[in-house]
C-alpha cells in the first residue's frame, strides 16, 4: 500500500543543553535513530538546517517514524536545534515554509490546519517542536505564502508545483549521505524490520 500522507508533523531535534542549541545534521539523526535506537532509517522525511538548507532523510514513499500512532498518515519535517532553547532562525523560517508549501502541493494537503506540531497530536506530552515555536504563527505564515503562490500567474504557479526539489536549497552532500544511510541500513541484520510506531 502506497504512503499517502494527509498531515505534516513539524518537529525540532531537541538538540542542545542549557542556553545553547546546535545545528543538527542528518548524520546526527542517523546516529540517534539508527545506531542508538536500532531503527531502519532516520525517522523524519526532511531536516531544515539553521542556514535554511533542506536535507532529505527518509524517502517520501516510505512511512516515517516520528509521531506514535500517526506515522502512516503524516510526513515528518524536523528543524535543527532545540525549540525550548532558541527559536528557529529567519533562514529556517524561510526554508521551512517553502518546504511545507511544496509538500502541501505534492501530496494535496487540503489546508494549513493539517500542518501540526508534534505536541498537537493526541497523547503527546512533549513540547516539540518547542516552547519557542508558535504553531499558530507557522500556520498563519504558511497560509499567507499559499495565498501568494495561488495569486501568481498560471505559468509560475505550475512551475512551483512541479518538483519539491525545484525551488528549495537541497544540499547535494546530504543527498549522497542519505544514500549511504539507506545502503547501510539495508545491509544490516540487526535493525528492527518494523519501525513505523517508533518515535
Amino acid at each position: 500500500m502506497a504512503f499517502e500522507p494527509e498531515l505534516i508533523a513539524v518537529h525540532t531535534a531537541a538538540h542542545g543543553r542549557y542556553d545553547k542549541d546546535y545545528d543538527t545534521t542528518v548524520q546526527d539523526l542517523y546516529q540517534w535513530h539508527v545506531k542508538e535506537n536500532g531503527w531502519s532509517d532516520v525517522g523524519y522525511h526532511f531536516l531544515v538546517r539553521k542556514g535554511g538548507d533542506v536535507h532529505p532523510c527518509r524517502p517520501l514513499e516510505r512511512v516515517g517514524a516520528h509521531v506514535r500512532g500517526w506515522n502512516s498518515r503524516a510526513l515528518g519535517v524536523c528543524f535543527s536545534g532545540h525549540g525550548d532553547i532558541k527559536p528557529w532562525t529567519p533562514e529556517q523560517w524561510e526554508g521551512g515554509l517553502e518546504l511545507l508549501r511544496e509538500l502541501m502541493f505534492k501530496f494535496e494537503i487540503p489546508d494549513v490546519e493539517h500542518v501540526k506540531g508534534h505536541r498537537e497530536f493526541p497523547r503527546v506530552a512533549k513540547s516539540c517542536p518547542g516552547k519557542l515555536v508558535d504553531m499558530e504563527e507557522v500556520r498563519a505564515r504558511l497560509h499567507k505564502l499559499l495565498i501568494k503562490t495561488v495569486a501568481l500567474p498560471e505559468d509560475n504557479f505550475s512551475q512551483n508545483k512541479e518538483s519539491i526539489h525545484g525551488s528549495l536549497r537541497i544540499n547535494s552532500l546530504d543527498v549522497r549521505a542519505c544514500g549511504r544511510v539507506e545502503r547501510t541500513t539495508q545491509s544490516s541484520g540487526s535493525v528492527r524490520a518494523k519501525d513505523r510506531n517508533d518515535e
